[in-house]
């Protein structure tokens, strides 16, 4: 890819986000979000991470109880199974057990879940099913990880956004797209890095957050806490952006 090629790729990502920013920018749902493919994570240097088997975590539960079974019993069941191997699971996993505790313990309330953080699409053996596919039915069946696909202007409503990581580390193109964002960014940490973030400065330009995701709440928590602030680092990667999807911002580089 040239010079000017990844330029247009900036601009392009900065200039579409930026064109719903003034929007949404006083109307923004107080939740972390994430749409994504369900990937593994730097296999070749965390062999010990893996995604969850739905076999031995949902049709377990189901197969325990008659088959008339309460679909919220089984959910339930399901989503403390996940939680209790969460240190076992790739960051896309884990944020997606996050969220279905964040959503089970909201149950019964109006409040929002903290986290929204679901698939739209899947990654089974090299292959990309859809939605309803029978390898990941079960985890449909019982409303646990998997959300709608979003586009950029659904995705800028948020206030939280998240660039997890996965075969390759943390994309880059995830990153960019989101500092566009009138939200504010939690940068997943991995070891891998882009050029691009040698530009970029931790509670400045984002939030810097654990490869195991474990301060994510915390900082979550943070960010609600401190609004003035979390709109600063917000502004300033949405300005970092706006440099950079200029062919003399990029130059610079």
């Amino acid at each position: 890819m040239t010079l000017f090629s990844i330029s247009d790729t900036c601009f392009h990502s900065y200039s579409q986000s930026h064109a719903i920013y003034q929007h949404y920018l006083h109307n923004e749902q107080p939740q972390l979000i994430w749409r994504g493919t369900d990937f593994g994570f730097l296999g070749f240097i965390t062999p010990t991470l893996s995604q969850p088997d739905p076999i031995k975590i949902v049709r377990r539960h189901l197969s325990e109880n008659d088959k008339d079974a309460d679909k919220d019993d089984v959910r339930r069941n399901a989503i403390q199974a996940l939680n209790e191997q969460i240190d076992s699971l790739v960051p896309r996993w884990k944020g997606a057990a996050l969220t279905a505790d964040a959503e089970l313990q909201v149950e019964g309330t109006n409040d929002l879940p903290w986290a929204n953080i679901k698939f739209s699409s899947y990654n089974w053996k090299g292959k990309k099913p859809t939605i309803g596919s029978h390898q990941y039915e079960p985890w449909e069946s019982v409303d646990i990880a998997v959300g709608e696909g979003m586009s950029r202007s659904e995705l800028a409503k948020y206030k939280y956004h998240i660039d997890l990581g996965g075969g390759g580390g943390t994309t880059w193109g995830g990153t960019i797209e989101k500092l566009s964002m009138p939200g504010l960014l939690y940068h997943h940490m991995t070891p891998t890095k882009d050029y691009i973030h040698d530009y970029l400065t931790p509670w400045k330009h984002y939030i810097p957050v654990s490869e195991s995701l474990q301060d994510l709440k915390k900082k979550f928590d943070w960010a609600e806490a401190h609004p003035q602030e979390a709109k600063r680092i917000a502004d300033a990667g949405t300005d970092f952006m706006r440099e950079l999807g200029t062919p003399q911002g990029f130059g610079k580089l």
